[in-house]
């Protein structure tokens, strides 16, 4: 959920700081503070992004490791 509202909101800015950069200069105000809070809410989605796969990667990872190694202690 939260990864969807943030997906859109990262289009919207991505949309408005493209269309304003049309008009104005790249060291306008307005066009710095989209331009960090855009890269703030990157940030924040690719975060979110890597804590979910380091959560869904490693369980299964040490499973699949500790049953190779009670095997390997079987064999030896």
């Amino acid at each position: 959920m939260i990864n969807r509202s943030l997906e859109k909101d990262i289009i919207i800015r991505k949309k408005l700081l493209n269309f304003l950069l049309k008009f104005f200069s790249p060291r306008n105000r307005l066009i710095l503070y989209l331009s960090q809070n855009l890269d703030r809410l990157v940030y924040t989605r690719q975060k979110i992004l890597y804590i979910n796969h380091i959560k869904n990667e490693s369980t299964p990872n040490c499973l699949t490791i500790s049953k190779d190694l009670k095997r390997l202690k079987k064999i030896a």
